[in-house]
């Protein structure tokens, strides 16, 4: 696995376990960001950047629901609100100028922190498919601005391809190398597959196993 790729997968995994922003701490990140002046942007941080962001992307969804008078749903909430809060990074970047921010690793914290907001003012939900990788959400950001509007995936023939790669194989074992706590939920969404699909990797191609909330080969164990 190519160096980029594992540092864009250990950037995933940190903004995961990322503290992050309540409804009001995230409203007042964005009057600051949105509403306030410019002239001392250069001391933001990437966590208030993130929080107001989410909380724009919450307002945005809450227009679209307001306008299309469509009812709030967990599933498609959570997909639309990655899409909105990766959109608004990439606004902020533009308007205000942020040449400082890493854009990879912002997008990433305001699309969890969208979700976080979410179930804070919604309720806890699925964590199922409404939380989407953010090679997902890059690929509709770039469809929306093409002129697609549906979230459904395109129809697709032939046999389904596998997951248990090799590539991500490396992957999982440079995840628990980097977190031997590391939960299998946690290693399927940073990697976007599913769970079964970890737990193959980590017993049948890595040989691990975990014990005491830690991944131990099975000779030691």
């Amino acid at each position: 696995m190519s160096l980029i790729k594992h540092d864009y997968l250990r950037k995933q995994h940190q903004c995961k376990i990322m503290s992050v922003m309540s409804l009001d701490e995230s409203q007042n990140a964005y009057d600051k960001v949105y509403q306030g002046s410019d002239h001392h942007k250069k001391s933001w941080t990437h966590e208030l950047i993130a929080g107001a962001a989410g909380f724009a992307a919450m307002k945005a969804y809450e227009d679209h629901c307001r306008d299309s008078g469509e009812t709030v749903s967990h599933g498609k909430m959570k997909e639309l609100l990655a899409a909105f809060a990766a959109a608004e990074v990439d606004n902020l970047a533009e308007t205000k100028g942020l040449d400082f921010l890493d854009l990879e690793k912002t997008k990433l914290m305001a699309k969890h922190q969208a979700h976080k907001l979410a179930e804070e003012k919604y309720g806890p939900g699925s964590a199922g498919p409404g939380y989407v990788s953010y090679r997902t959400v890059a690929r509709w950001y770039r469809e929306f601005s093409t002129g697609r509007e549906s979230l459904e995936d395109d129809p697709r023939s032939g046999r389904p391809i596998t997951v248990v790669t090799q590539e991500n194989i490396d992957a999982v074992k440079n995840l628990v190398h980097d977190d031997p706590h590391i939960s299998i939920d946690i290693i399927a969404e940073t990697l976007d597959i599913c769970r079964g699909s970890v737990d193959t990797i980590l017993k049948q191609h890595l040989h691990l196993r975990k014990m005491s909330s830690r991944w131990m080969p099975h000779e030691l164990t």
